[in-house]
C-alpha cells in the first residue's frame, strides 16, 4: 500500500491498518520509507523477519500470517528476489503445527502443499547435496531444517487426518520427485548425514537419546514416501542407500518405533533377509511324508487358464460379488488349503490370500449356485417354481415375474430403480391389511436385504432392498429476492412429495408388490443392460427376484475389502509370527511389545495392587509374591495378566465360568494407568457379537474407566447410551476449511443430483412419442423431417393430426404389405421411412430405441461419476469428524465387521494395544483387520474348545473330512495354539485360567472329567442353594421317544425336533417357575436345533405363570430374615405372565457367554441309528454342559448320545452318581419326605399340580381365611385371590364391603343411601361417603334464582354456585360491554375461581372484561391473579393391610363380644353343677368360678334362692391385664374351650397376642437401627475416600456435563428415586435404599391398624353386621401400640436425610444448578411431631423438630431459595427452640438430645451438612432394646405401664429412666423403685422364647 491503494486488494499478504507493524523496520536492512511508511515502526522480540500481530487478532493467525511472509513472492515483486529462510520457515511451521487445533493444523498442511509451499520443499531439496557440502554443514542443514520438515509431515494429527490425505499425499510425492531421483537425493543426503552422526556419538546417554528421538520423524517420513511410491522398488539409489542406513543404525540404538519403521521400509523393497527373526533358539522342522494331489491354481495360473473373468491370481482383482460368467462357470473355484506348501501364495500373503478367497466362498456360494439354478430355470422356459425343499437348501426365496417399474435418485442412497412382481399365492385374494401382516410377519424384503435380478438372458445384478421412504430435500438458505433459488427449492419440495406419494408398496396392490431396490454396482454394462429392457416391455425376457433370507452384505463385505487392502500395503504386524516363511520346530519365544523396549518403562499395577505401589518391566524379574499380596486375582488370573502384558501377541485360554471378561478387565486397568507413559493411543476392544462388547463396555464402566466410545449402532446397552460414536460426532463442530468445503461440495451435490434426476425423467418416459421426437430431431434429422415436418404419404393422402400426435405410430401401422426383403439396420437407416414394409419400419423403430436407451444409459453412466466423487468427498469430511472423536478416546469399543467398515478411521489413531474376547469364536480373517498396522501389542482373550466361529457351509468345516484341509471355522486363536495343519508354525505359549467361579462342583466334574483336567473350583460354588423343586441338582431323564421326520415345506426342513421333549422341557420349566424362587430370566432352556426352540417358545408363550421380578425375591429374601415371629407381611408384586417372558430359550450356539442358575437341556436327537447332529462336537458338548451354575438337567435319549465317545464318558460320570434314569425326582420343599417321580410330562399335573405336592395348603391366606389351593409356593400362595366375603370396615359407616376379600377395597363407600337430607334442606339419594358429609354434596334440585347485582332471575340448580349463575350470566352478554364493570368481574373472578367449575369461564371473562376496558389483556398479571384463588384437593392414599396376630383368637374373641353371658347347665346337679374340662378332670363351677377369677370380669347378684348369678360383663378390662392362661388345677392343662370361661380365655388370648407383637415389634427394630449406623458410616465423608466415590463423581460429572442441573423435589419416594438413578452402581446406596424400603415396610406392619386390638375391632363389627347383632363394643385407642411405629418414622427420616445429604456432598463441586424443595420431608416432620406430641413420646417429638430444622439447613446450604431472614429460616429456628425447651423440662426422656440441638443449630447457621452421629445415651437406649426381650426371664412394668427388662441376675441394681414416659425404673440392692412391678405374665409366656 505505498500510495494508499494497493493493486492485490483484499488478497495482499499484509496488512491494511497503519497501526499493524512494519514488516521491513524490524528486517536487517530496515524500511526505506522511514517516517513516510504507512506501517508502525516499533521493534518486537519476536525476531526479524516476523511481523507481529495487532492485539486483536488470535495469535495462531499472527503466527501463520508471519510464516507465510517467508515465503518469496513470484512474479517480479519486492519479494521475487528474497533468498527463502527455509531453517525459519520449517522451524516456525513445525512448532505451528504442534500448537494449533484441527482447523490450524489443516490450514498450515494445505498452505505447504500448494504451489509456493512445494517451492520451499523445493529449496531445502536443492540444498540437501552432500557432493557441495562440508560434512558440518550436511550435519547442520539434516537437523536444523530437514528434521523439521521430517517432524511436521510426521506429525499425529497430519499422517491420520482423512481431509489432508490429499495435500499431504501431494507433498510427499512431490518429495519422491519424477522418477524418484529427488526422493532419492533427499535420501542419500539423509543417509550421509545419519552416519555422521553415528561417527560422532560420544556415547554420552542423554545426548544418543536425543539424536534417536530426532532420527524418529525421518524413518516415518521415509516408511510412507517407500509406501506411496511403488516406483522405489525400481529406483537404483533406493535399495543401496536403505542398505547403508541399516547397516548404521544396526548399530546403533534406535527407539522401537524407529526400528519398525525401518523394518517395514525393508520389507517393502524386498530386503526382508536384512530383518532379524523375532523369535531365537528355532531350529529347522524336518518334512514330513506327504502325498500331494493336483490342486488347480487361479486365473493363469491355471493350467486349463482362468475359470471366468472373476478368476485371478491376486485378490485385489477380484469382485466381491460374483459376475455372470462365474455363476455360469462349471469348473470349481480354487480354494487354497491350510498347508500353504501347495497354493500359489506364501508367507503373509499367502495367508491373506487364504482367509479373502475361504470367507468369499463361504459368503457368496451359496448365493452364486442360487442364481445359476434361477437362469437355468428361466432360461429353459420353465415358469414352474422351484420346489419348497430346492428352495430352502439354497436358502433363498424366489418372487417371480419381476417388472421394472422406472428409476429414481435420493441424494443420500443413490441411484434406485423400482421394480415390482407377484403377489405371492398365499395372499394373492387377501385383502390389503391381510397382505400387510403377513409381509411384515415373514421379515421377507425388509430394508438392507441382499437380493439378485436374474432374466432369462443370462444377465444378472446384485441389489440391496432400500426403504423407499425418500430423503427430504436440504433446507436452502436465500435472501428475499433471491427468485431462482426460491424456485429451486419449491422445485425439490414437489419432487419430494411426488415420490411420497408413488412410494412403492408390497401390499397395496392386489395382485403386484413392489420393491425399492438400490444398484450395488454402477457398472455402465449392467446400466445398458436395464436402459434396454426398459425398451423392449412387455417382452420374452422373464426375470425373477432371488431373495437371500439371513445374508447381510455388511457381515461380510467390509472384511473382504479390508483382505484385498491389507494385501497390497502388507502391513500387518506380527507377520514373523502369523506366518513365517521358515519352518521351525519347539516353542517360541514371543518378543515383548516394542513400546516396552524403553529401558526407562515399567508397567504400573496399582489398579490391581489396592493402590500398592508395584512395577512390572521386561528388563526385571517379577515377585509373584508381592502382587499375590495385595491383588483379588486367583494364581492363574495373575499368570494370565502377567504374560499378557510381556507378550507382544498373547493368548489367554479362559474355560467356563473362569474369569475371563474380569482377566480382560483388569488387563485393561493396567493399560489405561499407563496410557501416557507408553504412548498407547486408544485402546482397541473388539469382540465378535454386539451383546459381548456391551458386556465388556458396561464392565468398563460399572469400575469407572472413562472415555470410552462404542462404536455401532446396534447396543441395547443403556449405560452406553451416551457414548456412541454417531451422537459423538455430532457434538464436533467442522473446522471453518471443512464447513466451507461442504458447502461447496453440497452445492455440486444438488447440481449431480438434478442432472440424473432429468436423464432418468427421459428414460423413464422413452416409450414416449415426444421423447422419440427429441431423439430423432438430435441424431437422426432425416427421419425426423421425413416423419414430422413433411405431411404427404407414400399413397398421396396427407396426414392429419392434432398437433402431430401419434405420427410415429400413424407411420408404423400405414405401411405396405411385406415385400420379403431382410435389409440389415443399417442400409435401413439410408432408405425413405415411407417406402419401408411394415417389419421393416418396426425393426428401425426398435433400433431407435435401443440406441437412444444405450445414450441415456451412458450420460447416466457418467453423471453418477461426479455424484459418486462427490458423496466421497463428503463421507471424507465426516469420518475426520470421527477420528477427532475417537482420537480423545481411551477405549473403542467395536465389533469384528463394524472394525471393518471404519478401518480407513481406525487406521488412523496409531492404536498400540488390541484387545480380543471371545476370540475362538472369531473368524482369522476377522481378526486379522483387527490387527491394524499401528498394534504393537495384541491380547486374544478366548477358549478354542468352545464354540468355533461359525460358517455357513459345511464344506468349508473342520470336521467334515472333506472340509478338513480348509478349516476356516478354525479361529486364529485356535490355530496359534493347536497348529494341526501348518507344520511351520509351532505352538504359541498361552496362558490359562483354572478356577472356575460358575458351576456347582458335580455340573463342573462334567467337563473337568473330559476337557478341563486341572480345572478348579471357587469356594463359593459349594455354597449355592439347593434347586428348589427338584431332590438332585443334577440328572439326565433319558427316554426313547423318537425325534420327529423332517418336513420339507418348513423354513428349516434340515432342523430336528422332538414333541415328547417340547413338553417335558414345558412342564418342568412350568415347574421350576412355580417355586417362586427365581427371578425372569435365572432359568434357561437350551437345544441345539433351531425347529425345537420354535416348538418350545410356541409351548412356553401358550402357558401362563406367576412370576417375580428381581426385586420381588430380594423382597422374600429379606421377609425370611426377619425373625421366626408370625407376622403377615405385604406380599410382593408378583404378577401373570407368558412362561416365556420368564424364561430364556436360546439354541446352544447362541448362549456361549451366558449363564443361568437352572439350564434345562434338550438334546432332542433320538433315533435307532444313533445320529447326533450337532451335539457330536466336543465344543458344542462344552458349552452345553457349562451353562449351569446351580442345576441342570438334561432330558433326551442316553442310547442315542452314547454313541459319541465325549457324551459316553459323561454318562458313565452320572451312572456313577445314580444322575440318569427314566423318572425324574422331585421335592416339595414344604413336604421334603414325600416321595414325586415324574416320567412324563402328565405326571407334573397329578403329583405336583402347582410346584409343590398334592396335598393341601396348610397356609392361611394374608386377610386370614384358609387357601383352597394345592400345596405351593409362598410366591404363589401370596398370589392367591381370597374370594370370601370381606370383613374390612371402612371409616363412617357399618355397610357390607361389595368387593372380594381378595380385592382392594374401595376407598370410599359407595353404597346408595336414600332420602339424605342436605342442607339446604332438599332429600336426595346420595352415594354413602357423601351422606356421611352432606354439605359437600351439590344439590341439583332446580329452583329460581336472583342475581344480586341486576336484579334478573334465572333458573339454576340449588347446588349450583350464584356467581357462576352471575358470571353465565355476564357472558351472555348483560353487562359485559359497560368498561366500568370491569371492577365488578374482578371481584367475582376473585371469589369465582376458587369453584373449579367455573375458573375457565371466569378468565375468558376477565379477559373480555379487561381487553374491552384497557386493550391488550396483561396475559401475567391477571392470570396470576385468577389462578391464585384456584385451590387443590388433597388426595389420600390407603396402605395394604397386613397382620401379625393369630387370626383364630381374634375371632374366636369376636364370637365372645357378640355373646357374653352363655351359661352352662347342669342336668344332675342343681346346687353345685361340675364343669368338665377338655382334659377330663371333674371340677365344681363354684370352684373354678373362684380359680378363674370371673368376679375381676362380670358383675354378679344373688337370686331369690341365694345363689350368686352373673348379670352383666364388667368393662373394666385393659391390656395386658391377665397376667397367666387359666389352666386346670388339677394337671394344668390349659381352659380355653368351656364356653362359661370364653371371655376370660380369649382376653388372656388377645393380650398374649399383644405381648408378640410387641416383641416381634422390638426384635425388627433393633436390627434396623444398628444397619443404620452402619449405612451412616459407609456414607460418611472420611469413608468416601475410594474408589466407589470417585466411580460416583465421575458418572455426575459425565451427567452434569450434558445436563448441568439437578431437581430434587416431589414426593419423598420421587426424591429418593431421583438420587438412585444417579448412584445405581454405588453398592453404598444401595445397601441405604434397601434399609429404606425394609423401614418402610416396618412401618406398614407396625401401624395401629394391624395391631391385634383394631383387628378385633374390625371382626366384631364385621359379625354384628352379618348376624344383625345389637349392641356396643366401646374401646378407646390408649391401648395401641405407637412407640415402634414413631421410632421407624424417625428412623426413617434418618435413613433418607442421610442418603440426601450425602448425594448432595458429592454434587459439591460440580458447576450445576440445583433446585430443591423438601416440602414431603417438612411434611413428614410435622406429622411426627404431631403424633409423638399426642402419645406423649417427647424424644421422638424432638426428633421431629431437629429433623425440620436438618432438611432446612440442607435445602439452604445448597440452593439460594432460602436467604436470611425468610419464613422458612424463621420457621427452622423456631422448631429448634421448641425441642430446646422439651429437652431442657424433660431431661430424662431427652437425655443427650441437647447437644444435637446445638450442633443442628451451627448447622442451620452455617448452612453445612449436619452428620448424624447418636448420642451415647440413644446407644445405650437401642443397646437396652437390644437385649430385652432375650428371654431373660425378668420382666417389669414402670409406673406408666411400659414393660421393661432387668439383665444379669436378674434383680434392680441402679435406677434410670423409662425412654417412653420419663418415669423411673430399676432401684437399687434388688430393691425396685416405688412404682415398679413385676410382669410375672411375661415372665411366664416369654421367659425362654428365643428370637
Amino acid at each position: 500500500m505505498w500510495d494508499g491503494n494497493c493493486r492485490f486488494g483484499i488478497n495482499c499478504r499484509f496488512s491494511h491498518d497503519p497501526t499493524t507493524p512494519c514488516y521491513f523496520f524490524q528486517s536487517q536492512n530496515g524500511c526505506r520509507k522511514g517516517n513516510n511508511c504507512f506501517f508502525l515502526h516499533q521493534h518486537t522480540s519476536s525476531g526479524v523477519n516476523q511481523a507481529p500481530a495487532s492485539s486483536a487478532e488470535p495469535d495462531y493467525e499472527t503466527r501463520f500470517r508471519e510464516w507465510t511472509y517467508l515465503i518469496p513472492r513470484g512474479g517480479g515483486g519486492r519479494r521475487s528476489n528474497q533468498v527463502p529462510d527455509i531453517t525459519t520457515f520449517f522451524k516456525i511451521g513445525r512448532d505451528l503445527l504442534a500448537s494449533s487445533d484441527a482447523g490450524g493444523q489443516q490450514k498450515l498442511i494445505k498452505k505447504l502443499a500448494s504451489e509456493e509451499g512445494l517451492a520451499m520443499i523445493k529449496s531445502l531439496t536443492e540444498v540437501m547435496n552432500d557432493e557441495i557440502l562440508e560434512d558440518r554443514e550436511v550435519l547442520s542443514v539434516f537437523q536444523r531444517a530437514a528434521i523439521p520438515l521430517f517432524q511436521t509431515l510426521a506429525h499425529p494429527g497430519i499422517i491420520s487426518s482423512l481431509v489432508l490425505e490429499h495435500a499431504v499425499d501431494t507433498i510427499y510425492n512431490f518429495l519422491y520427485g519424477s522418477g524418484g531421483r529427488r526422493g532419492a537425493q533427499v535420501l542419500h543426503f539423509s543417509a550421509k548425514a545419519i552416519s555422521l552422526m553415528v561417527i560422532e556419538d560420544d556415547s554420552d546417554g542423554e545426548q544418543h537419546k536425543k539424536r534417536s528421538t530426532v532420527l524418529k520423524p525421518f524413518f516415518a517420513v521415509l516408511e510412507r514416501l517407500v509406501e506411496l511410491n511403488q516406483g522405489a522398488l525400481l529406483q537404483q539409489d533406493f535399495i543401496p542407500t536403505i542398505g547403508t542406513i541399516s547397516a548404521c543404525v544396526d548399530t546403533y540404538r534406535l527407539l522401537p518405533e524407529s526400528r519398525r519403521s525401518l523394518d517395514k521400509i525393508r520389507l517393502r523393497l524386498g530386503l526382508g533377509a536384512l530383518i532379524p527373526s523375532a523369535t531365537t533358539n528355532t531350529r529347522a522342522v524336518a518334512q514330513k511324508a506327504a502325498f500331494k494331489f493336483h490342486h488347480d491354481l487361479p486365473g493363469a495360473l491355471s493350467s486349463d487358464g482362468p475359470r471366468h473373468d472373476n478368476d485371478h491370481e491376486q485378490i485385489k482383482d477380484i469382485q466381491i460379488l460374483p459376475t455372470v460368467e462365474e455363476i455360469s462357470c462349471p469348473r470349481l473355484e480354487y480354494l487354497p488349503f491350510n498347508n500353504a506348501t501347495n497354493n500359489h501364495l506364501s508367507g503373509l500373503p499367502g495367508l491373506l490370500d487364504r482367509q479373502f478367497r475361504l470367507l468369499r466362498e463361504d459368503a457368496i456360494g451359496g448365493l452364486r449356485d442360487a442364481v445359476k439354478r434361477e437362469a437355468e430355470r428361466l432360461e429353459m422356459g420353465s415358469f414352474q417354481a422351484m420346489s419348497p425343499n430346492q428352495r430352502n437348501q439354497e436358502r433363498t426365496y424366489v418372487h417371480e415375474d419381476l417388472r421394472l417399474r422406472h428409476w429414481e435418485v435420493d441424494r443420500r442412497k443413490g441411484l434406485q430403480l423400482v421394480a415390482d412382481f407377484a403377489q405371492p399365492a398365499a395372499i394373492s385374494k387377501s385383502g390389503p391389511c391381510q397382505r400387510k401382516e403377513w409381509w411384515d410377519g415373514s421379515r421377507r424384503l425388509q430394508p438392507t436385504s441382499l437380493v439378485c435380478m436374474v432374466s432369462s438372458t443370462g444377465q444378472n445384478m446384485f441389489c440391496l432392498v432400500c426403504d423407499p421412504t425418500p430423503t427430504p430435500p436440504s433446507k436452502i438458505k436465500q435472501r428475499d429476492d433471491d427468485r431462482s433459488k426460491a424456485a429451486q427449492s419449491l422445485a425439490s419440495e414437489k419432487e419430494y412429495e411426488r415420490k411420497k406419494k408413488e412410494m412403492p408398496s408390497l401390499h397395496k396392490d392386489d395382485n403386484r408388490a413392489a420393491v425399492m431396490l438400490t444398484l450395488l454396482s454402477n457398472d455402465p454394462r449392467l446400466i445398458t443392460w436395464i436402459s434396454r429392457i426398459f425398451t423392449k416391455g412387455k417382452s420374452t425376457v422373464k426375470m425373477s427376484l432371488v431373495e437371500f433370507p439371513g445374508v447381510l452384505l455388511p457381515a461380510f463385505q467390509p472384511t473382504l475389502l479390508a483382505l484385498q487392502e491389507m494385501s497390497q500395503r502388507l502391513d500387518v504386524p506380527f507377520t514373523d509370527l502369523l506366518s513365517p516363511l521358515r519352518m521351525e520346530a519347539g516353542a517360541r519365544d514371543v518378543p515383548p511389545p516394542m513400546y516396552t523396549l524403553h529401558e526407562d518403562f515399567a508397567f504400573d499395577l496399582s489398579p490391581l495392587s489396592k493402590g500398592e505401589p508395584l512395577t512390572l518391566s521386561i528388563h526385571k524379574p517379577f515377585d509373584r509374591q508381592d502382587f499375590d499380596q495385595y491383588t483379588s486375582l486367583d494364581e492363574a488370573q495373575q499368570a494370565a495378566v502377567v504374560h499378557a502384558l510381556k507378550t507382544s501377541l498373547a493368548l489367554v485360554q479362559g474355560p467356563p465360568g473362569t474369569g475371563k471378561s474380569y482377566t480382560g478387565v483388569s488387563i485393561i486397568k493396567v493399560l489405561l494407568h499407563n496410557r501416557k507413559s507408553a504412548d498407547l493411543g486408544p485402546i482397541i476392544c473388539v469382540c465378535y457379537t454386539n451383546h459381548a462388547l456391551d458386556q465388556l463396555l458396561e464392565h468398563l464402566v460399572q469400575d469407572g474407566i472413562e472415555q470410552i466410545v462404542r462404536i455401532g449402532s446396534r447396543s441395547k446397552s443403556e449405560l452406553l447410551q451416551n457414548v456412541n460414536l454417531h451422537d459423538l460426532v455430532q457434538q464436533i463442530p467442522p473446522t471453518k476449511d471443512e464447513g466451507y468445503e461442504k458447502y461447496l461440495l453440497n452445492q455440486q451435490l444438488s447440481s449431480s443430483i438434478n442432472e440424473i434426476e432429468n436423464l432418468l425423467r427421459d428414460l423413464n418416459t422413452i416409450e414416449s412419442e415426444d421423447r422419440m421426437k427429441v431423439y430423432l430431431e438430435e441424431y437422426w434429422p432425416s427421419h425426423f423431417e421425413q416423419l414430422f415436418e413433411s405431411d404427404m404419404l407414400d399413397d398421396g393422402f396427407t396426414i392429419v393430426t392434432r398437433r402431430n400426435q401419434g405420427v410415429i405410430g400413424l407411420w408404423l401401422r400405414s405401411a405396405a404389405p411385406d415385400n420379403m426383403r431382410n435389409l440389415p439396420v443399417v442400409e435401413l437407416l439410408e432408405l425413405p421411412l415411407n417406402g419401408m414394409s411394415v417389419t421393416e419400419r418396426w425393426r428401425l423403430h426398435a433400433y431407435w430405441f435401443q440406441e437412444h436407451a444405450e445414450q441415456l444409459g451412458g450420460k447416466i453412466e457418467r453423471a453418477l461419476k461426479p455424484y459418486q466423487d462427490t458423496r466421497s468427498e463428503l463421507d471424507t469430511y465426516y469420518k475426520e469428524q470421527q477420528r477427532r472423536a475417537l482420537s480423545e478416546a481411551h477405549v473403542i469399543g467395536v465389533t469384528t465387521s463394524g472394525l471393518a467398515k471404519n478401518l480407513d478411521v481406525l487406521r488412523r489413531l496409531q492404536s498400540k494395544v488390541m484387545i480380543c474376547e471371545e476370540a475362538g469364536e472369531v473368524l482369522e480373517a476377522h481378526t486379522l483387520t483387527a490387527l491394524l498396522p499401528s498394534v504393537e501389542h495384541a491380547i486374544l482373550i478366548g477358549d478354542h474348545e468352545q464354540l468355533r466361529p461359525q460358517v455357513k457351509s459345511y464344506d468349508l468345516c473342520h470336521d467334515n473330512p472333506r472340509g478338513k484341509y480348509l478349516a476356516l471355522d478354525i479361529s486364529l486363536f485356535e490355530r496359534l495354539i493347536n497348529p494341526e495343519h501348518d507344520l511351520r508354525i509351532p505352538p504359541m505359549p498361552f496362558s490359562r485360567l483354572k478356577v472356575q467361579r460358575r458351576m456347582f462342583p458335580t455340573i463342573a466334574d462334567l467337563i473337568r472329567g473330559t476337557l478341563y483336567l486341572d480345572l478348579e473350583d471357587h469356594p463359593t460354588v459349594q455354597q449355592y442353594p439347593i434347586v428348589h423343586g427338584m431332590k438332585d441338582r443334577l440328572f439326565w431323564l433319558t427316554h426313547n421317544n423318537q425325534e420327529d421326520g423332517a418336513n420339507p415345506s418348513q423354513a428349516h426342513s434340515d432342523s430336528k425336533s422332538n414333541d415328547f421333549e417340547v413338553r417335558m422341557v414345558s412342564a418342568l420349566a412350568s415347574h421350576l417357575t412355580r417355586q417362586g424362587t427365581y427371578a425372569a430370566g435365572e432359568i434357561a432352556v437350551l437345544t441345539p436345533y433351531v425347529r425345537q426352540l420354535q416348538k418350545i417358545r410356541r409351548s412356553l408363550g401358550d402357558m401362563f405363570e406367576i412370576v417375580l421380578n428381581e426385586r420381588d425375591v430380594q423382597a422374600l429374601e429379606e421377609q425370611e430374615n426377619v425373625g421366626d415371629q408370625p407376622v403377615t407381611v405385604v406380599p410382593p408384586a408378583a404378577k401373570k405372565t407368558k412362561l416365556l417372558s420368564a424364561l430364556r430359550a436360546a439354541t446352544i450356539d447362541n448362549f456361549q457367554g451366558e449363564e443361568a442358575k437352572v439350564v434345562i437341556l434338550s438334546y432332542v436327537r433320538s433315533n435307532a441309528e444313533g445320529k447326533c447332529g450337532f451335539l457330536r462336537t466336543t465344543n458344542r458338548i462344552n458349552v452345553a454342559l457349562s451353562r449351569a451354575q446351580h442345576g441342570m438337567y438334561i432330558i433326551g435319549n442316553a442310547q442315542t448320545a452314547s454313541s459319541v465317545p465325549m457324551w459316553a464318558e459323561i454318562i458313565s460320570i452320572l451312572q456313577s452318581r445314580g444322575s440318569i434314569g427314566d423318572s425324574l425326582a422331585l421335592c416339595c420343599p414344604r413336604h421334603p419326605d414325600d416321595a414325586i417321580n415324574v416320567k412324563s410330562p402328565d405326571d407334573f399335573a397329578i403329583f405336583s399340580p402347582e410346584g409343590g405336592c398334592n396335598k393341601r395348603c396348610s397356609s392361611r391366606l394374608p386377610c386370614g381365611h384358609a387357601c383352597p389351593n394345592k400345596c405351593h409356593s409362598e410366591a404363589l400362595h401370596l398370589a392367591v385371590r381370597c374370594l370370601e366375603r370381606c370383613s374390612r370396615v371402612k371409616d363412617g359407616c357399618d355397610h357390607e364391603c361389595p368387593n372380594p376379600c381378595g380385592d382392594p377395597c374401595d376407598k370410599k363407600c359407595k353404597v346408595a343411601v336414600a332420602n339424605v337430607e342436605l342442607p339446604c334442606g332438599h332429600q336426595s339419594s346420595v352415594p354413602c361417603y357423601h351422606a356421611q358429609h352432606p354439605e359437600l354434596v351439590r344439590c341439583q334440585v332446580k329452583v329460581l334464582h336472583k342475581m344480586s347485582e341486576c336484579g334478573h332471575e334465572i333458573m339454576i340448580r340449588c347446588g349450583e354456585d350464584p356467581v357462576a349463575g352471575d358470571l353465565q350470566f355476564m357472558i351472555a352478554g348483560a353487562i359485559v360491554t359497560e368498561t366500568s364493570h370491569a371492577p365488578y368481574v374482578m371481584s367475582l373472578a376473585k371469589y369465582g375461581a376458587t369453584t373449579h367449575a367455573v375458573l375457565n369461564a371466569v378468565m375468558n371473562l376477565v379477559f373480555l372484561v379487561w381487553r374491552i376496558a384497557h386493550g391488550p389483556v396483561p396475559m401475567g398479571s391477571v392470570r396470576c391473579r385468577v389462578l391464585s384463588r384456584a385451590t387443590a384437593c388433597p388426595a389420600r392414599s390407603v396402605v395394604p393391610s397386613s397382620s401379625c396376630v393369630d387370626i383364630d383368637a381374634l375371632q374366636s374373641v369376636a364370637k365372645l363380644a357378640l355373646n357374653p353371658t352363655l351359661s352352662y347347665e347342669e342336668i344332675d346337679l342343681d346346687v353345685d353343677p361340675c364343669v368338665f374340662p377338655s382334659c377330663g378332670h371333674i371340677i365344681t363351677r363354684e370352684n373354678l368360678d373362684q380359680h378363674m377369677e370371673m368376679k375381676e370380669f362380670y358383675d354378679y347378684s344373688v337370686d331369690l334362692s341365694g345363689r350368686s348369678i352373673i348379670t352383666a360383663a364388667k368393662n373394666t378390662s385393659q391390656p395386658l391385664s391377665i397376667s397367666v392362661q387359666k389352666s386346670c388345677p388339677a394337671c394344668r392343662t390349659p381352659i380355653r374351650n368351656v364356653h362359661r370361661y370364653g371371655r376370660i380365655a380369649r382376653r388372656a388370648w388377645i393380650d398374649e397376642a399383644t405381648k408378640k407383637f410387641i416383641v416381634w415389634a422390638n426384635a425388627g427394630f433393633v436390627p434396623m437401627a444398628a444397619r443404620m449406623r452402619d449405612v451412616e458410616e459407609q456414607l460418611q465423608p472420611q469413608a468416601t475416600d475410594n474408589d466407589k466415590a470417585d466411580s460416583l463423581s465421575r458418572n455426575l460429572k459425565a451427567h452434569f456435563m450434558t445436563m448441568p442441573r439437578l431437581s430434587l423435589n416431589g414426593s419423598s419416594d420421587s426424591l429418593i428415586r431421583r438420587v438412585a438413578n444417579f448412584t445405581k452402581n454405588d453398592k453404598r446406596y444401595q445397601n441405604a435404599f434397601r434399609l429404606r424400603t425394609k423401614i418402610l415396610l416396618f412401618i406398614v406392619q407396625v401401624d395401629e391398624k394391624e395391631q391385634p386390638f383394631t383387628r378385633i375391632y374390625d371382626l366384631v363389627q364385621d359379625a354384628k353386621r352379618h348376624k344383625g347383632i345389637q349392641g356396643r363394643m366401646e374401646w378407646t385407642p390408649d391401648v395401641l401400640q405407637t412407640r415402634n411405629r414413631l421410632l421407624a418414622t424417625v428412623l426413617l427420616l434418618r435413613c433418607e436425610y442421610t442418603i440426601v445429604a450425602n448425594f448432595l456432598s458429592a454434587c459439591k463441586g460440580h458447576a450445576i444448578t440445583i433446585k430443591i424443595d423438601f416440602q414431603s420431608f417438612f411434611k413428614a416432620c410435622e406429622s411426627l411431631i404431631k403424633d409423638s406430641g399426642s402419645k406423649a413420646q417427647l424424644a421422638n417429638e424432638v426428633e421431629g423438630h431437629l429433623f425440620w430444622a436438618r432438611f432446612m439447613a440442607l435445602q439452604r446450604g445448597m440452593s439460594d431459595t432460602v436467604p436470611d431472614g425468610s419464613p422458612p429460616l424463621l420457621m427452622a429456628r423456631e422448631h429448634l427452640h421448641l425441642a430446646k425447651e422439651i429437652c431442657t423440662d424433660n431431661p430424662g426422656q431427652t437425655a443427650g438430645m441437647l447437644s444435637e440441638v446445638e450442633d443442628t443449630e451451627k448447622a442451620l447457621r452455617d448452612s453445612t451438612f449436619y452428620t448424624s452421629v447418636t448420642n451415647e445415651e440413644k446407644a445405650a437406649i437401642y443397646a437396652a432394646m437390644a437385649s430385652d426381650f432375650r428371654g431373660t426371664g425378668h420382666w417389669y412394668y414402670c409406673q406408666g405401664g411400659h414393660l421393661f427388662t432387668i439383665g444379669e441376675c436378674g434383680m434392680p441394681m441402679e435406677t434410670s429412666r423409662c425412654p417412653q414416659c420419663g418415669a423411673a425404673v430399676g432401684g437399687q440392692s434388688h430393691r425396685a423403685v416405688q412404682g415398679v412391678t413385676r410382669a410375672a405374665d411375661m415372665d411366664e409366656q416369654f421367659g425362654r422364647l428365643q428370637l
